[in-house]
């Protein structure tokens, strides 16, 4: 791209582009592999799931790129809804107002608990009966650390109503690693019906952990997302113009960054427990804008802005994160 090409560009694009702001998404394999058990659940009609992993690792964000692909694969025939719980859940009364706004019920907040169960499920029911054909349901209910018995015992009687419509509704869990304490605690209590509904499947949400994950996550950056969407500037060409016209990508640093984490981070850590997609991420928009076009104007990248790199992007909050994974204190 010449100069005067990028000046053009650059007063419509220059601090909108998703690099500054942050708004983009890429599907890696480890979002691959979990469609793939969320499909096998819908298929073989399991009522529910856990995703678990630490937090800052992706999985809220993941979670919007699952809906939409399940959404498309199936034709839109099952319909999906996200929500996310606060933390702490204060009452029943809050988690139904929750699921209810997830839904797009204009009343999601009015009412008592029982108003909003049973506003809730006629809600579901009326959808499922006109727009989906195989009365299907996908629930993702994020934050999910948060939902104790009581609401458990809600979710029971929701599959209850909608079972008596002939409707099949999967509820994906997702939070960290305290789902699985309260998996097995309910199992200790003997409450066979929580676990079998609703987590009778687990699937650990890991970070990246290996060169070839990394060079999909670093491919995405050269040739998947586009900014302004109708051009044919992809991210790295964006902002390496004169790199990228001499067939300079990312995904051919891929062994450089690796060999920069893992000196960094330590090879054993990181390819057991992985990087969070969102300090991945940091990594790359931090060096194209310090680097690239826009910061120093620096034709390519060097061994030496790869350890600027990873060192800004982690601030000492990722190790710390490894550590707390390697002595059994994901939160």
């Amino acid at each position: 791209m010449r100069a005067d090409q990028l000046d053009q560009v650059n007063s419509t694009v220059k601090n909108k582009h998703p690099i500054h702001t942050g708004n983009y998404k890429i599907k890696t394999s480890i979002v691959e592999e979990a469609i793939k058990k969320i499909d096998e659940a819908i298929k073989f009609r399991i009522q529910g799931m856990i995703i678990y992993g630490p937090s800052g690792y992706g999985k809220s964000t993941a979670i919007n790129i699952i809906k939409n692909e399940i959404y498309e694969k199936y034709d839109h025939e099952i319909l999906t809804f996200v929500s996310s719980m606060p933390d702490p859940l204060k009452n029943t009364n809050v988690f139904y107002t929750r699921l209810l706004k997830a839904t797009n019920h204009d009343l999601f907040n009015k009412g008592s608990a029982q108003d909003k169960s049973d506003r809730l499920c006629s809600q579901l029911i009326n959808l499922a009966l006109e727009e989906n054909g195989n009365r299907k349901i996908l629930f993702f209910i994020d934050e999910a650390d948060a939902l104790d018995k009581n609401e458990y015992q809600c979710l029971k009687d929701i599959n209850n109503q909608l079972k008596a419509q002939s409707i099949e509704m999967t509820t994906i869990l997702v939070g960290t690693e305290d789902l699985i304490s309260q998996r097995n605690l309910f199992s200790g209590m003997k409450e066979v019906q929580i676990v079998r509904r609703f987590m009778q499947k687990t699937h650990i949400f890991n970070g990246i952990r290996t060169k070839k994950e990394l060079q999909d996550v670093l491919g995405a950056y050269d040739f998947g997302m586009r900014f302004p969407l109708d051009s044919d500037l992809t991210y790295t060409n964006y902002f390496f113009p004169m790199a990228f016209s001499e067939s300079k990508f990312l995904i051919h640093e891929t062994e450089n960054l690796y060999n920069c984490i893992c000196n960094i981070y330590g090879k054993t850590i990181f390819s057991k427990h992985g990087l969070s997609m969102s300090h991945l991420c940091n990594m790359i928009e931090f060096l194209f804008i310090e680097h690239g076009i826009e910061g120093a104007g620096d034709e390519w990248i060097t061994e030496d802005m790869w350890i600027e790199t990873v060192k800004f992007a982690d601030c000492g909050h990722e190790q710390d994160l490894l550590n707390a994974c390697i002595n059994g204190k994901r939160k």
